[in-house]
């Protein structure tokens, strides 16, 4: 028996040798251009057998066989089918072929959209991985920015010199970090604010302290705290229950507490906190 392999969806092809044969059914050992009465027959798995319409055996003078032609319509989608082509004049040649589907579905996908996607995909990663490469710390800056740019759209948030110090090209302060919380507190949507030291001057020894717009108008019960960052000293908690009288009145924008000083100066820095509600 011959074997070899054909492709799903194309006529099968294979060159096989014939014996053949006198009318007394003895070799002859002479090859002949046609076969006589020629019938190919075919059997797929569990089908019955088929006789293969239009199925040929041409002799091939260069190879010294015969090719044997097999319509696509017998070839089934997978597997292994059987061939048996018989002729008055030659001995039964069996075949048994292999189905590769391979070439079939390779000439499916290159007429599709799908390989334009994947080579899209691959050109995109391809930028990424050139970008990482060349540039990496510009690629990242690149995105965080453009992130920031997205996400924040106050305008205290999209100064220059706080932009430049989140994507690594400033070094931030103390100061520009306090005057970009007060901002942010002052702009944002948030009732509780902590007041920048721009909006109170202190006065350690009368232990005063007084608000300027838009905190001149605040009441004692929206105050929620007050704290020495200097001295580290807690000047008056609301939160506090050990108060027998309330430590602190408001009167014109003018705060006053009655904590002891602590040693504190008017030039120390103070977090007020205060609920804008």
């Amino acid at each position: 028996m011959l074997t070899g392999e054909c492709f799903a969806g194309e006529d099968a092809e294979v060159l096989a040798e014939a014996i053949h044969v006198d009318e007394n059914g003895d070799p002859t050992g002479e090859d002949e251009d046609t076969i006589q009465d020629l019938a190919v027959w075919v059997k797929q798995y569990k089908q019955t057998e088929t006789q293969a319409t239009g199925a040929t055996a041409v002799w091939n003078s260069n190879m010294g066989q015969y090719l044997i032609t097999i319509p696509a319509a017998y070839v089934p989608a997978s597997g292994i089918f059987d061939i048996c082509v018989k002729g008055s004049d030659i001995l039964d040649i069996l075949i048994r072929l292999q189905v590769n589907t391979a070439d079939s579905v390779l000439s499916s996908l290159s007429t599709s959209t799908e390989l334009g996607n994947v080579g899209a995909n691959v050109v995109a990663i391809k930028d990424v991985i050139d970008l990482l490469t060349t540039d990496p710390l510009g690629a990242i800056k690149a995105q965080a920015a453009g992130a920031l740019t997205d996400f924040d759209t106050a305008t205290p948030i999209m100064k220059t010199s706080e932009l430049a110090t989140i994507t690594g090209s400033g070094t931030a302060t103390l100061a520009s970090l306090e005057t970009n919380i007060s901002e942010i507190s002052i702009t944002g949507t948030s009732a509780v604010k902590v007041i920048h030291p721009d909006y109170y001057s202190f006065d350690a020894s009368e232990k005063t302290i007084t608000l300027s717009s838009p905190y001149n108008t605040v009441t004692v019960e929206q105050v929620l705290r007050i704290k020495d960052l200097t001295t580290n000293y807690i000047i008056y908690d609301c939160e506090d229950s050990k108060y027998d009288d309330i430590p602190v009145s408001i009167v014109g924008g003018v705060l006053t507490y009655t904590a002891p000083a602590r040693d504190a100066a008017d030039t120390d820095l103070l977090q007020i906190t205060v609920n804008m509600v």
